[in-house]
């Protein structure tokens, strides 16, 4: 009997000593579970069951979190697994796999897309955080993957309008070392306030997100949008304070990064590779215009920084091998495409695209009056008017700046050239947009110094 006393002990002292971690961390929780600024977080990394492979792990995983306290790890088993509904988080959780090839969380092909496309199922991980404190949240080492999306027309492939991974009002999360695959909105979707925006996606691996020949409209592989509602007047370029989305593989979407409704984000030391879903509207890096109407583009993107990427396509927009001497209309049009807010370009390695960099507005047309609600170079031509001129720190405010980077012009018939202004009855350079180096302009630290969580 004592014996078997003391193998119980033993056994409880060993399975707390798995699940239980602790270490230094600020902010941490009182007695009612809640936090507080200064001292001690006991972190309780809490082991999800294993229900069996291809068997339905997200009622195991919602239970995890429903008992979990602000600070803990959600740790998942190994193995692949489906997921039936969105797994919903409103506390500072962290989720961790066992690694990117090793915890696979799927789609059934037989969950009609009727349903998948619904609240409440059409993604996977939902954090509605909705809080200014800083949350430490890491999602690692997992991958998610949709149903098989369609790719020519009548295919029977899926055409749900589906996430990965949602992250609401959170600030500094990071999401790393994960793989996505094959969902149609966006693999992940953050939305900001619009005056704060501190988050990091790295070192990830994003496949195929995009359904469709034409992507319905959607296809992106991060999707960065404010809360719409305060245009700030200080982007703070070269600040933490930016979505930063680093050291990522893109293969195949529509786009692999959009922003819109006051989004603030940092693309940097990406590879993105055939980005050739829809031609005129599938650029590889973008930043929406602002429309005016309700809905997510009130504004434009406010402000965006993109540097040191590798944006190739090998092939033509039809998926044919792109060859010298046919029609630079066969190509993908923009590498990147700025329709709103301000952007600085600059150090990224162009190839496969009609353009490298383009700028547009959509919803311009001949009888507006400059500048266009939000658009390139709005902040500087309502201070100056429309013939204004000069590159300092006061004439530039809100425009477009363009150096060093490369683009190698596609030998054939038709223009292509490394940079093309689709409207120039509202853009004029060195008045919104500038082919020099933002004054006083220094990038943030790279990597990022939560790169390694």
């Amino acid at each position: 009997m004592k014996h078997s006393l003391l193998f119980v002990f033993l056994f409880g002292c060993v399975f707390l000593l798995q699940c239980r971690k602790e270490k230094q961390q600020n902010p941490t929780l009182n007695a009612a579970g809640n936090l507080k600024q200064g001292g001690l977080l006991n972190k309780t990394v809490v082991l999800v069951p294993n229900p069996g492979a291809n068997h339905d792990i997200q009622p195991f995983i919602q239970q995890a979190v429903n008992n979990a306290r602000n600070g803990d790890e959600i740790d998942l088993p190994e193995g692949s697994f489906t997921i039936s509904r969105t797994i919903q988080i409103t506390k500072f959780i962290s989720i961790r796999g066992a690694g990117l090839s090793k915890t696979i969380l799927y789609r059934s092909e037989t969950m009609p897309d009727t349903v998948l496309s619904s609240d409440g199922v059409n993604c996977i991980f939902k954090f509605l955080i909705n809080s200014s404190t800083p949350s430490n949240i890491v999602v690692s080492d997992l991958c998610l993957k949709s149903k098989i999306p369609s790719v020519t027309a009548g295919d029977g492939g899926s055409l749900a309008c589906d996430y990965g991974i949602k992250f609401i009002n959170c600030i500094d999360f990071v999401i790393t070392r994960c793989r996505f695959e094959n969902f149609g909105d966006a693999a992940v979707s953050i939305q900001h306030p619009d005056n704060s925006a501190k988050g990091l996606v790295c070192k990830n691996q994003f496949f195929h997100n995009v359904k469709g020949p034409t992507g319905l409209e959607l296809g992106y592989g991060v999707e960065v949008f404010g809360e719409n509602k305060q245009w700030v007047n200080d982007a703070q370029f070269g600040s933490a304070n930016f979505i930063f989305v680093e050291d990522n593989t893109f293969d195949v979407h529509r786009h692999a990064i959009a922003g819109g409704g006051c989004g603030l984000y940092v693309f940097r030391y990406n590879i993105i590779i055939n980005n050739n879903i829809g031609r005129n509207s599938g650029q590889a890096i973008d930043a929406h215009e602002a429309r005016q109407t309700p809905g997510a583009n009130y504004y434009s993107t406010r402000a965006v920084e993109i540097y040191n990427n590798q944006v190739i396509n090998t092939t033509f927009e039809d998926g044919t091998e792109i060859a010298p001497g046919g029609s630079a209309k066969s190509l993908v049009e923009n590498a990147i495409l700025i329709r709103g807010g301000e952007a600085l370009i600059h150090d990224n390695e162009l190839q496969g695209y009609r353009f490298g960099i383009g700028v547009m507005n959509f919803v311009a047309t001949g009888l507006q009056q400059y500048p266009v609600f939000t658009q390139i170079g709005y902040a500087s031509g309502l201070n100056y008017g429309p013939n204004h001129k000069g590159v300092d720190s006061n004439y530039g405010n809100g425009d477009l700046f363009a150096w060093n980077n490369s683009f190698t012009p596609y030998p054939g018939t038709d223009t292509s050239s490394l940079f093309y202004n689709y409207q120039p009855g509202y853009f004029q350079e060195d008045r919104d947009y500038h082919f020099v180096a933002k004054p006083s302009y220094e990038p943030y630290v790279y990597p990022h110094p939560h790169s390694n969580k």
